[in-house]
């Protein structure tokens, strides 16, 4: 694997549940809000808001306020076993506030159900489990833990998240993208083709903005390309370009690879207009910007560099107005640091010490002050934080 292979492999886990999560519905499912019981017509009943965990604390599912759930949110899966030591793997609901609630916990396993995608109407998380090569595939309540029955997907199908905005359908990779029922039955292929591997659903959830060789498609929930989205000086034999996140409503950030071997972000509108640079200076580290952010304290990237003890290392930095970076030191920390949320002047940090898969928590991070708070620790011997998946990426209209 090349450095630019890696590349695209730490990415992905950032970017497949974006076909899912990137413009998710704000209503809840009803279910979410059942009755608590009969009710007398003389007395009506006064219902109170749940009230949620403070900071670094942890609730229950019961605890977990639906109607607040949105942009900064997001579910991670931890366990404080490690790659030969199983212990249970616990399911959080993180809250922007730096709280969690326990949602599910699962037995011991060496080969436990995995977080795929978190469904538009906040009601279910998809899960996933290898078996024999085959991905065999069930859904989980969250509101009340309940799992629904499992099936198994065809050989060399890989699900990487839910189609439209209810989640209503799976999106998943076989030779291009194609599109299967909640029940594992083929529905459609969208596009054909390998380098059709990433994807970031449109905001009505009745398109994809997805990967190619020499920029981006934009392609139909029904399958079929609606528009080509050429991106200047890509190159295809390296990797092309992948969806990143959606910057503007109608403006995706798309990473491609330069002919260089380096990842350059770029804007590209969904209107077919000319794709811009971002940032417009080319002064970059190794292996290019990964990724990028925009809050109240200035613009920050994810860079990526090929030149440090371990293959591949990415970190987090401040982008100056002359294009040059200036990375951030998160006290505590020397890994490799994916963000995958924000709220407010905060950073929701993942961070990865290598790709052995331990020692890897959860923070909450403030650029600016370089406060830190952590929300699911790991030690060196543990596994940690096994996967996360935020509600929504949409982090910069």
């Amino acid at each position: 694997m090349n450095l630019n292979d890696q590349t695209r492999a730490r990415r992905l886990p950032l970017v497949v549940s974006l076909a899912a999560t990137a413009v998710l519905a704000t209503g809840a499912s009803a279910a979410a809000f059942a009755s608590a019981g009969p009710q007398s017509a003389k007395a009506p009943v006064v219902r109170t808001a749940p009230r949620m965990p403070a900071a670094g604390q942890v609730g229950t599912r019961a605890q977990v306020p639906w109607r607040k759930v949105g942009s900064g949110w997001a579910l991670a899966q931890y366990t404080q076993g490690s790659l030969t030591a199983a212990k249970p793997v616990k399911l959080y609901l993180i809250d922007p506030l730096g709280g969690k609630y326990l949602l599910y916990t699962w037995r011991a396993s060496q080969n436990p159900w995995q977080l795929i995608a978190w469904s538009g109407d906040k009601t279910r998380a998809l899960l996933g489990q290898d078996s024999t090569g085959r991905q065999t595939m069930r859904q989980l309540v969250l509101a009340t833990g309940r799992l629904t029955q499992p099936f198994t997907l065809p050989a060399a199908v890989a699900p990487i998240g839910y189609t439209g905005q209810a989640g209503s359908s799976i999106l998943a990779i076989d030779d291009g993208l194609v599109r299967y029922s909640l029940r594992g039955k083929f529905e459609t292929r969208l596009i054909e083709g390998n380098q059709h591997d990433v994807a970031l659903s449109s905001p009505n959830g009745l398109s994809y903005v997805v990967s190619n060789g020499t920029g981006v498609d934009l392609v139909g929930n029904r399958g079929g390309i609606i528009r080509r989205l050429p991106v200047p000086g890509a190159s295809a034999k390296l990797g092309g370009c992948a969806p990143v996140r959606w910057w503007q409503r109608s403006t995706a950030l798309v990473a491609c690879t330069a002919k260089s071997g380096a990842e350059r972000l770029w804007l590209v509108p969904v209107t077919g207009a000319a794709p811009g640079l971002l940032p417009r200076h080319l002064r970059q580290p190794d292996l290019g910007y990964l990724d990028a952010w925009r809050l109240r304290s200035g613009m920050y990237v994810l860079a990526g560099c090929g030149s440090c003890q371990v293959a591949f290392f990415a970190y987090i930095a401040k982008l100056a107005a002359n294009g040059s970076v200036k990375p951030l030191e998160i006290p505590g920390n020397q890994n490799s640091n994916f963000v995958m949320a924000t709220s407010g002047d905060r950073m929701l940090v993942w961070e990865q010490s290598d790709c052995c898969g331990e020692d890897s928590p959860l923070v909450w991070f403030n650029p600016a002050t370089r406060a830190v708070q952590t929300v699911l620790s790991a030690r060196p011997d543990e596994r940690g934080v096994i996967f996360v998946v935020p509600y929504n990426l949409e982090q910069n209209r």
